[in-house]
């Protein structure tokens, strides 16, 4: 965003024609588009292809909306371990949705997907509402996380 003073020089130093608008409206308007640019960014979805990525998934970085492309079949299982918040999980087939979850509290093993899925979209429910939460594994490493997911997935076997 451009600072409010530097709007102004811009403005002011406008010769042919010289300017005589709001300056206040130019830095309604500033502000409008630095926020629209933010917006379209928290909203860019991330695709988890490799592995790693899938493994990670919500657990690290901002929050954001994120992709699992799947290979259909019964033993495809998601999990929120990790998550600082809680999520709503969509399945889709060929780019529709066929099946979406309740909100998804962290700490949830053996969620299943749709048989018939290919396509796995995961929503932060935490970046939309806002306010604080309490995140147990902020300060894990990703080992820990890691090695904190499979203590939790052998006690529900």
């Amino acid at each position: 965003m451009i600072p409010p003073i530097e709007i102004m020089k811009q403005a002011y130093s406008q010769q042919d024609p010289p300017f005589t608008g709001s300056i206040s409206e130019l830095i309604v308007q500033e502000e409008l588009a630095a926020a629209q640019d933010q917006i379209q960014e928290q909203e860019a979805l991330d695709i988890a292809v490799t592995p790693q990525e899938q493994q990670v998934g919500l657990t690290q970085g901002p929050p954001r909306p994120m992709g699992f492309p799947i290979e259909p079949g019964p033993t495809n299982d998601f999990n929120t371990v990790g998550m600082p918040g809680p999520i709503i999980k969509t399945d889709f087939k060929d780019g529709v949705a066929i099946d979406s979850s309740k909100i998804l509290e962290p700490g949830l093993v053996g969620i299943k997907t749709h048989p018939k899925a290919d396509f796995v979209l995961e929503e932060p429910m935490y970046a939309k509402t806002g306010g604080t939460f309490k995140n147990p594994t902020k300060d894990f490493s990703f080992a820990e996380k890691i090695e904190r997911y499979k203590k939790l997935r052998n006690e529900k076997r």
